[in-house]
């Protein structure tokens, strides 16, 4: 299962708040292989086509 980090939608400030994110997923013990905002766009291009198959 795979999880990402991502800044609330609504608004600009929202990116300030991906740290708190990430020390969860850090406290978490979460590899970067878990983390879908590690991947490159290759590899994220990669994973988008391969979910719809």
């Amino acid at each position: 299962m795979l999880t990402s980090m991502n800044p609330d939608t609504h608004s600009i400030m929202g990116i300030d708040d991906i740290r708190y994110g990430v020390m969860i997923a850090r406290k978490a013990k979460f590899e970067p292989g878990r983390v879908l905002n590690t991947k490159s766009a290759e590899e994220f291009e990669k994973w988008v086509k391969g979910s719809r198959e």
